[in-house]
């Protein structure tokens, strides 16, 4: 299997697969307040003409000392010929009245307001304080962050795509109680041994290695891939929401390989958000692209009406149990079902739509199993 290097992620070339490096969404950036306009640099003193081709030298030197350490910081920044060019009309001057040499510039009031100009590149005063802040930022707190986006090398990306594998997604849509986690243990097409079984489970319904941080799972699933044999490992977060949920999807995507089946189970997913319509990014790519990377998705959902519409439209089969009210209507609309057939269903008892394999809906019931 092919492997990249994540902390070069960005140089992937057509590699279809998100900058895993980033795992957590950055803070949206914030301009700071600052004072309107700065003042200008007095005027020099007579110097001598190399003094002063020193000193704009030395100015031009110190710009790019200044980018390269905040560029360490944020990529993004780069200061353009234009700010070079202020360093030698601003910055020189006081650099060559003061004829400073050893002495930091910043160490003088002057020279602190003729760098001033810095910030006025465009979108760089704002990437500059916020390197600035992540830079000093307590150490405690800088360690768990610089933890949670740590890369990971090595990682593999989604792969050796087919698209001729046939579209076997499924979908358990039933009010809570109903069994919706037995059917998905007691599905024939889920094996029980030697798959790659990957598992969002904050509620501990399925029987896996569980995980319960992010670099101890990503950790455990590169490792499960690199073995080449079989694995069923789970996510069970401390708390369920939509940003752990891409996450899991994140993972999943990039383990996703075109040769091998990966089976995903999705619990509980509306738990882990409530858009009705298009899902959130990463779990859209999974739903509309996993399939011919391999991917069989199970997804498991309570309220129907709050389940996104990209993985309802994503999964070719549903196993419905009961449903109750107007959801009972809609349902049995899209599959086919009648609503009363719906709302009846008792603990276990499912309709099952596979269009693939039957023309007709059919009603099944399961017994229920331990792990």
């Amino acid at each position: 299997m092919p492997q990249v290097d994540i902390e070069e992620v960005t140089g992937a070339g057509d590699q279809n697969v998100a900058d895993l490096e980033q795992i957590v969404a950055a803070t949206p950036e914030e301009e700071p307040q600052g004072e309107q306009g700065a003042t200008e640099a007095p005027k020099p003193e007579e110097v001598a003409p190399d003094a002063m081709e020193q000193a704009k030298s030395k100015a031009r030197a110190l710009v790019g000392v200044l980018q390269t350490g905040f560029k360490a910081l944020d990529r993004r920044i780069d200061y353009p010929k234009e700010i070079y060019q202020q360093a030698e009309t601003r910055l020189a001057p006081a650099i060559a009245k003061h004829n400073i040499s050893e002495m930091p510039v910043a160490n003088r009031l002057e020279e602190i307001d003729a760098v001033s100009f810095l910030g006025n590149s465009p979108g760089s005063r704002s990437r500059m304080w916020s390197a600035c802040a992540a830079a000093t930022r307590p150490n405690g707190r800088r360690r768990r962050r610089a933890a949670r986006n740590r890369s990971i090398r090595g990682w593999p990306v989604a792969t050796n795509p087919d698209p001729s594998l046939p579209n076997r997604n499924t979908i358990y849509l039933a009010r809570s109680g109903q069994g919706k986690s037995q059917a998905v243990k007691q599905n024939p097409e889920i094996p029980k041994k030697g798959a790659r079984v990957l598992v969002f489970d904050p509620n501990y319904d399925h029987k896996a290695i569980r995980y319960h941080t992010r670099r101890a799972f990503a950790h455990a699933v590169l490792k499960a891939v690199r073995s080449g044999r079989g694995f069923r490992i789970a996510y069970s977060p401390a708390f369920q929401d939509e940003e752990e949920h891409e996450f899991f999807c994140k993972i999943v995507w990039a383990v996703l390989d075109g040769r091998h089946i990966t089976y995903v189970i999705d619990e509980e997913l509306t738990g882990s958000g409530t858009r009705s319509g298009a899902a959130a990014p990463e779990h859209m790519r999974l739903c509309n692209q996993g399939r011919k990377f391999g991917l069989r998705y199970h997804a498991v959902a309570q309220k129907p009406e709050e389940t996104s519409k990209t993985v309802l439209n994503a999964c070719e089969v549903a196993v419905i149990g009961s449903v109750l009210g107007d959801t009972s209507i809609k349902i049995g609309k899209r599959y086919g079902i009648p609503a009363p057939a719906i709302a009846d269903c008792q603990p276990l008892q499912f309709w099952r739509f596979d269009p693939a394999n039957h023309r007709e809906p059919e009603q099944f019931q399961l017994k229920y199993q331990k792990n």
